[in-house]
């Protein structure tokens, strides 16, 4: 029997990180307006020595899709294959 709210191999988790990756891009694009900015501001921020190791992993997948994004607008950029943006996944 399983709990409401509960799915095999973490699925709500797993929403539950790109929820928060997501917030982080959008937080991070509406404080610093280019994507590139907004990557060396997040990339600074994960370094910070007070920030939980799970509040780490969040702001370092925000910084990696923000990354993708300062790439796609410099004209002649090679986006990473990797890359996932949180509009392409499922809501």
């Amino acid at each position: 029997m399983t709990r409401p709210g509960w799915t095999m191999f973490g699925q709500n988790r797993r929403r539950r990180f790109e929820k928060a990756v997501t917030e982080e891009v959008a937080y991070l694009l509406g404080l610093h307006g280019a994507p590139a900015e907004a990557f060396q501001a997040a990339v600074e921020r994960a370094r910070r020595p007070n920030i939980p190791g799970s509040r780490v992993r969040v702001i370092e997948a925000a910084a990696q899709r923000l990354k993708a994004l300062a790439d796609q607008a410099t004209p002649g950029a090679r986006q990473s294959p990797q890359t996932i943006l949180a509009s392409v996944l499922p809501q």
